[in-house]
């Protein structure tokens, strides 16, 4: 009777750490951080990345129907700016009331919200200075996916797609700088003793990946598989000690 008890004690416990992982998992997927939509650029010359934070471009981000959200209330279109080797980031608020912040796109109902991002203007250094410069004139189609799972509204995804159909992990426009060939060196618009700070470099490598919580749907599969193994061994041994 004792060991019966053992052997009920054994599969109760598993049981509770099977619920214990599963609450904790589920924890974990609802503090995943907010989604963002992101661009960046960088600066290069002869394949390598150079520091020009005397340019600024500007980008549009325009609604295809009009009617798409957009950051700080805009209708139709926003513009931002980005210095340098710098980056851009809006926030993807869904619900709408999950955060704040002027750069925040905020939706309230389902559905695919589609937009396209170009660059529009630089400036910081002269017309002339600028024409010698090759700005990257990539347009993108973006594409946000809102869906109900039945109970709340929530992130689907961001789809991007360039002018060829390919679909880029991240958005970052690449400029050329000038290149006096006489010299073999670049032509900067700043000063060579100016270094770039250490983490504009990184900031053409970020991207955000959609909050699918596949990994940690595996993680959660792994643990479980682990425990009813485990359960299994225990009540092996105890029913062999029992046939003893």
């Amino acid at each position: 009777m004792k060991k019966l008890n053992r052997l009920n004690g054994a599969i109760v416990m598993i049981l509770i750490l099977t619920v214990i992982l599963q609450s904790s998992f589920g924890t974990r997927a609802a503090t995943s951080k907010t989604p963002r939509l992101e661009v960046s650029q960088k600066f290069q010359s002869q394949g390598k990345d150079v520091n020009e934070d005397n340019v600024i471009c500007e980008y549009k981000l325009t609604g295809v129907d009009g009617t798409e959200p957009l950051p700080n209330g805009s209708s139709g279109s926003y513009t931002f700016a980005i210095k340098g080797n710098g980056k851009f980031g809006m926030d993807i608020l869904v619900p709408p009331d999950s955060g704040s912040g002027s750069t925040a796109i905020k939706y309230t109902k389902a559905g695919v919200y589609e937009y396209t991002l170009e660059r529009t203007s630089a400036s910081g250094i002269s017309e002339s200075e600028l024409a010698n410069y090759k700005l990257d004139n990539s347009k993108y189609t973006i594409r946000v996916y809102i869906v109900y799972d039945n109970t709340d509204l929530t992130f689907g995804c961001i789809e991007v797609v360039d002018k060829n159909g390919n679909k880029p992990d991240e958005i970052c426009y690449i400029h050329g700088v000038p290149f006096d060939e006489s010299t073999g060196d670049e032509i900067t618009t700043e000063s060579p003793s100016v270094s770039p700070p250490a983490d504009s470099q990184k900031s053409a490598t970020v991207k955000e990946k959609p909050l699918t919580g596949d990994e940690i749907a595996l993680l959660a599969i792994v643990s479980i598989l682990g425990l009813s193994v485990l359960g299994i061994i225990i009540i092996l041994i105890l029913k062999r000690r029992k046939d003893k």
